[in-house]
């Protein structure tokens, strides 16, 4: 929960009335006061975040357990109206000892990722930074508000690295992961069992200003090669692994786990579209779009029309000396005539040898992925990789590829995987990531160091993310 991105406003009413409340002299007095305190809990659980688990500060004021206790999910929370401190699960099953200690205090620092919580909303408010300009913070901070974090490689892991920056700084994920909304559901509540719930713990971690921690890592690559998820052939073994299948694996784990803890009963249909779901996972929310597929019939030029979802889209590279990008797209959204291929056309009954098919967007997502179509298989049943450099712009508008003939749609490049070598099987994925008001960081494994955009417009892309502008 942050603001609201029309009007700027906290969405917790309760912040907004401390944000508008008036002290002596009609001054904003007691929101200083209270920005004060925040910034004084975060500097205390810093200064202490090397002590043992079981140190006082990580521990409940009523209960005396830690936040490592399963009745404690939601951590440890310092209360930014006194000087209580108490654990405070999510659920009404869980110990709620920090509501319980004052109804009037709704207000709480989170030791585990220095977050501010709103008892009242029952949900963190993301984007309440103190200090907006990022030049001004210290590293500490500086890392916090950027989520710049090292991940370690533990033997051709970087696909995965590469695959978890991408979505920890994708906007969309960020701000549902930073939230209570996923344990609202969750009937597992178990990082070991739900992935969900892994990146969950994931994020706090990388915006508490911590910068490594391997232990979340482990776990999730444990899950990866879990044989009870029938995926853990694809990426078992020590060769190097394909970015793209693992971050559509994590996506289809999300929304998996998404439906069962709902119930396939709740999961609704789209009213012009009754054959696709509309699912409101955080993998769908943001990243699933519609395609509109049009067969055109050679003898009336009938068109019959279907259509089918995505989440990414796959771009081939042309055979120009030079290649870019919106060219390759274009030449993948225009007609194609298709030969050998029988289809009796329903308006004129016409019996074709061949048809003209076209595809549009009918529905655009929040993030657009586009895989460039880097690999390829040749006769011998191995992968030669297309190492041909495809220009892209900070900025795309794919407007011309709209069903409904829009004029303009420009998306804002957020994030770009690539990877280095001359092969699939070998080589390295490092990726570029976006944090907003121009700065870019490169991260490779455990290392990360900013860069500039020219330098990111001049890598050979394999993976590119684009967010609605």
């Amino acid at each position: 929960m942050g603001k609201d991105t029309n009007t700027g406003v906290y969405k917790c009413s309760e912040l907004n009335a401390l944000m508008n409340s008036s002290g002596p002299n009609n001054s904003n007095s007691n929101y200083r006061q209270f920005v004060n305190k925040f910034e004084m809990l975060q500097n205390l659980i810093k200064k202490y975040e090397n002590l043992p688990d079981q140190s006082e500060i990580y521990n409940c004021g009523t209960c005396k357990k830690n936040n490592k206790y399963p009745h404690h999910k939601n951590g440890i929370f310092l209360c930014l109206h006194c000087t209580f401190y108490g654990c405070n699960g999510l659920l009404s099953t869980q110990r709620q000892h920090f509501k319980e200690h004052n109804e009037k205090h709704i207000f709480g620092v989170n030791t585990s990722n220095l977050k501010l919580f709103c008892f009242h909303c029952n949900d963190y408010i993301t984007d309440f930074h103190t200090t907006k300009n990022s030049d001004a913070l210290d590293n500490v901070n500086f890392q916090m508000y950027l989520g710049l974090f090292k991940l370690n490689n533990f033997g051709a892991t970087c696909y995965m690295n590469s695959v978890m920056q991408s979505l920890i700084h994708n906007p969309h994920f960020n701000n549902y992961f930073l939230t209570t909304e996923h344990y609202k559901t969750c009937n597992k509540l178990n990082e070991k069992e739900c992935l969900t719930c892994l990146l969950v713990d994931l994020h706090a971690l990388v915006f508490s200003g911590n910068l490594v921690n391997d232990k979340i890592m482990i776990d999730l690559l444990k899950m990866t090669l879990n044989p009870q998820l029938g995926l853990h052939h694809v990426f078992n073994g020590y060769t190097q692994q394909d970015a793209h299948e693992y971050w559509q694996f994590v996506l289809n784990k999300i929304h998996t786990e998404h439906v069962q803890s709902i119930g396939l009963k709740a999961q609704k249909k789209y009213l012009e579209f009754p054959h696709i779901d509309q699912c409101n996972c955080i993998s769908h929310r943001t990243f699933q779009g519609i395609l509109e597929n049009s067969i055109i019939c050679n003898d009336c030029n009938a068109i019959t029309k279907n259509y089918e979802e995505f989440v990414d889209i796959s771009v081939t590279i042309n055979d120009k000396e030079t290649s870019v990008l919106t060219e390759c797209l274009t030449k993948s959204f225009s007609k194609e005539i298709i030969n050998d291929y029988k289809y009796k056309c329903e308006s004129c009954s016409f019996e074709n040898n061949s048809i003209g098919k076209q595809s549009k967007i009918k529905n655009f997502p929040l993030t657009l992925c586009l895989q460039l179509k880097r690999f390829k298989q040749m006769n011998n049943g191995t992968l030669s990789k297309i190492n041909k450099f495809v220009k892209f712009d900070e900025y795309i508008d794919v407007g011309s590829f709209s069903s409904d003939d829009r004029v303009s749609l420009v998306y804002e490049l957020n994030c770009v995987v690539v990877h280095e070598g001359t092969n699939f099987n070998t080589g390295h994925y490092i990726v570029f990531v976006n944090m907003g008001k121009g700065i870019w960081f490169k991260f490779n494994d455990n290392k990360f160091s900013k860069v500039n955009l020219e330098t990111v417009l001049s890598q050979s892309a394999y993976l590119l993310f684009y967010t609605a502008n």
